[in-house]
């Protein structure tokens, strides 16, 4: 067994440095390796440093370097890899952040349109509740407008209906000829509204009535016609009373002549055609 001089035994060291190479350069960043191939080919193996230990440093050297070399094209692949992953995350970490604010945006824009909405509903309430209120107002005023006209209408009536029965018991029927004698008089009724412009046509008292009358008969009851273009008118005002005096006529014609209406001058209970 030959035993190995110092100076060989500090060769085969080297030589066994360079094959470490291998070892080290595992999980090593692509550019550390780059750094550790440059170093292992700078290493010489010329016969002259390394004598009959050459050959054989070279060879180590030579399958270090190829080694080192594919576990750098790995690792650089890992890193592209790692590199593409990590701007993909990044992407997808973008678009989902442009995604949230798209979709918060939206959320703003549909509050702010349910608010306008409802801003908008509540001022058409609003508005339809102050429509309401006036109609309703309104409504109210003309029933009691209605009404006041109606009480007025009933106490004409009820103070015609007072005279006309204090007439009635305290003067003694009058002879047909007297009648004819005396001036026809205004009635209270038509003398009191003179003012009111006329707006009830004879035609619309007959139909009223339901038999037809003559305006010399009206004039009899006390009710003076305006002529408007041929047309005799009357006071609406005055229609209470033309009734009245038509139905106490006609009631005093029964008493005391026993006899239609219909006999008396002006009077017909023909239907108003």
């Amino acid at each position: 067994m030959t035993t190995e001089t110092a100076s060989e035994l500090v060769d085969r060291a080297k030589i066994e440095a360079i094959r470490a190479c291998v070892a080290k350069s595992q999980n090593l960043s692509s550019e550390r390796i780059s750094n550790g191939i440059a170093q292992v080919e700078a290493i010489s193996v010329d016969a002259e440093t390394w004598a009959e230990f050459a050959e054989e440093a070279a060879q180590a050297k030579s399958m270090t370097l190829a080694a080192m070399l594919n576990l750098r094209d790995s690792a650089k692949a890992r890193e592209e890899e790692a590199a593409r992953v990590e701007a993909q995350r990044l992407e997808n970490e973008r678009i989902a952040a442009e995604q949230r604010a798209a979709s918060e945006a939206i959320a703003a824009q549909q509050r702010a349109l349910a608010e306008q909405a409802a801003a908008l509903a509540a001022q058409q309430k609003a508005i339809d509740d102050a429509k309401a209120e006036a109609a309703r107002k309104e409504r109210e005023a003309e029933e009691a407008e209605a009404r006041n006209r109606q009480a007025q209408i009933n106490a004409q009536m009820r103070t015609l209906d007072a005279a006309e029965d204090a007439a009635i018991v305290a003067a003694p029927a009058p002879a047909p000829a007297v009648v004819a004698a005396t001036p026809r008089p205004i009635h209270p009724a038509a003398a009191a509204l003179r003012n009111e412009p006329p707006t009830l046509k004879l035609g619309t008292i007959c139909d009223r009535l339901g038999f037809t009358v003559s305006a010399a008969f009206m004039a009899e009851l006390g009710f003076d016609a305006h002529m408007e273009k041929r047309a005799c008118m009357y006071r609406e005002s005055e229609w209470p009373a033309i009734f009245h005096q038509a139905r106490l006529l006609e009631e005093r014609q029964a008493t005391v002549l026993r006899r239609p209406l219909c006999n008396h001058k002006g009077l017909s209970h023909e239907p108003h055609g």
